[in-house]
């Protein structure tokens, strides 16, 4: 009789895990008819066609709907599509969010897409509130707590974000993801400890740092081999880098740069204008009056934070006249 009652039953797998936008969610299991469409759905979003994705989405839903996971995904693509919080593709996203959280009010996913879309149109309170419950439901989700400090920090609530993105490290300390942010706050608040607390956690994890950080901590550490390749990541032509060295008083650095620029380019305004910022930093009167003396025949465009401080610099050295002066001799135009 066992044997018998047995093909009459239907099996259903437990819970599996997903990952939608990076971010891993318990879920329960999908047939694979739903499951083809939704992979179709994917597909087209990744590919940036909404509307076909969102087609595959609704036939996935059609065939199981009793999925939050699947609404949940409508809603995110619909408030994608949405211009404003009262337009029709905003109205459907919180229609698909309340849809999947009435089919699973503990859905972590259906939270989490709700807060961003929330956020996207400007209800901060509610969409902190929502990521707090895709935090409770989802403690795991390092996507979710970076979300909720985000939140904290947007509301002007700094100590909150620094709260929950230290507790996430602390939960996660092998997370690139979760010190990366770390390090986005940190940069955001200027907050020098954070700072160098995630640059070396990275560091420990083999993430190479960002080009700006290199060539900030060349500059620190003089390194004139270490700058030049950051700059290389950076796209800073060669003249930039003695001038962006000059400028932040890296002066080993910006002399030998400035050197060599000018020895094989004379023309070059930004090495220069570094010049010239060397000369006055280290009260070279000599050096600072020849380089007047002997501007660029034929000047390179400058960048804008090469006029800047050429504008200053001379004035504040010899005098208006005397940058007007030069302005007409270089071409280089007052900011």
């Amino acid at each position: 009789m066992l044997a018998l009652a047995l093909p009459a039953c239907r099996f259903e797998p437990g819970p599996v895990t997903r990952v939608f936008d990076g971010v891993r969610h318990e879920g329960r299991y999908i047939a694979p008819n739903a499951y083809a469409e939704y992979a179709r759905g994917a597909l087209h979003e990744a590919r940036g066609d909404l509307a076909a994705a969102l087609a595959h989405y609704e036939a996935a839903l059609r065939i199981d709907p009793r999925s939050p996971e699947i609404r949940a995904r409508i809603g995110h693509l619909q408030c994608r599509r949405s211009r404003s919080s009262g337009d029709r593709a905003a109205q459907a996203a919180r229609r698909a969010f309340a849809g999947a959280i009435a089919k699973d009010p503990r859905s972590s996913i259906a939270w989490f897409e709700s807060a961003r879309c929330q956020r996207k149109h400007g209800n901060l309170d509610a969409a902190l509130a929502q990521a707090r419950k895709a935090a409770r439901f989802d403690p795991e989700s390092v996507a979710t707590s970076v979300l909720v400090a985000e939140l904290c920090e947007a509301r002007g609530d700094a100590p909150c974000a620094a709260a929950w993105l230290d507790a996430l490290v602390a939960k996660n300390p092998e997370s690139r993801p979760a010190w990366n942010a770390v390090l986005a706050h940190a940069e955001r608040r200027r907050d020098a400890g954070r700072l160098l607390r995630a640059r070396r956690a990275l560091a420990s994890l083999g993430q190479p740092p960002s080009p700006h950080v290199a060539l900030e901590d060349a500059f620190v550490a003089g390194d004139l081999g270490a700058a030049r390749r950051a700059a290389v990541r950076l796209r800073l032509p060669p003249g930039r880098l003695a001038l962006r060295a000059a400028l932040v008083g890296a002066m080993p650095i910006a002399r030998e740069q400035a050197k060599l620029v000018l020895a094989a380019d004379p023309d070059d305004t930004e090495a220069w204008v570094a010049a010239l910022l060397i000369a006055d930093l280290e009260r070279d009167a000599d050096a600072f009056e020849d380089l007047l003396r002997h501007p660029p025949d034929e000047p390179t465009p400058p960048s804008a934070e090469a006029v800047r401080a050429l504008h200053e610099l001379v004035s504040r050295r010899a005098g208006a006249e005397s940058a007007r002066a030069l302005r007409e001799a270089t071409g280089v135009e007052r900011p």
